[in-house]
């Protein structure tokens, strides 16, 4: 990798995490140049404009937590564990464990409503992919015949996606996490009804948060 590449990368890296806190458009040109420390040619050298530096960010963002998650979906078997790690796993992103400032897409989803639609898009594609790594955990259980017929899996797949990014939007402005957590066990108890134990397996308990 050359040092032009490492410079951007260290762009991309910096600036993603400033504008996640205060805002993929709203984040000033001069905070920008004092995070990444460079001046205003050597910031053109690398990206043609901020708004392209912020779609650039906002993806290296959300690429940073479809990481996360996509590690989470790895690491457990049973595909209602991994349901539950990624439940718990909107804990770390609204206490800014997994990128500073919280959720990206719901941050830029927020920022963008009806003002800048190239971000708006983008966050829908990513809210899109976050559906998915539940939806694939749902399919998995459906395959395995844990799940009991009529389960709507399209609709739960939705829901898990919106309770969590709400659950993250009300912790961070309510700065009240066990809101967040019992929002959480609410849903769980929900999905539950619709879930049948694995075979040879005691009942399964939520990860100590």
């Amino acid at each position: 990798m050359s040092k032009g590449d490492d410079t951007r990368d260290l762009v991309l890296t910096q600036a993603g995490g400033l504008m996640n806190r205060t805002g993929y458009r709203a984040t000033s040109m001069s905070s920008i140049l004092e995070a990444v420390g460079l001046q205003k040619g050597g910031f053109y050298n690398h990206f043609p404009s901020k708004d392209a530096l912020a779609l650039e960010a906002f993806q290296a963002n959300a690429e940073v937590l479809g990481a996360h998650l996509g590690s989470l979906a790895k690491a457990h078997g049973d595909p209602a564990v991994v349901l539950k790690n990624l439940l718990d796993a909107s804990v770390d992103v609204a206490q800014g464990k997994i990128l500073p400032g919280g959720c990206p897409v719901l941050n830029a989803g927020i920022e963008a409503d009806d003002t800048w639609e190239p971000l708006r898009e983008a966050a829908a594609r990513s809210a899109d992919a976050l559906r998915r790594y539940f939806l694939l955990a749902l399919h998995r259980l459906e395959r395995a015949g844990r799940l009991k017929p009529g389960t709507p899996v399209e609709d739960f797949a939705t829901l898990f996606v919106a309770a969590t990014e709400g659950g993250i939007l009300w912790s961070r402005v309510t700065k009240d996490t066990p809101g967040q957590r019992a929002l959480l066990e609410l849903l769980w108890s929900l999905f539950e009804t619709h879930l049948r134990e694995a075979p040879d397996s005691s009942p399964m308990k939520r990860r100590d948060s």
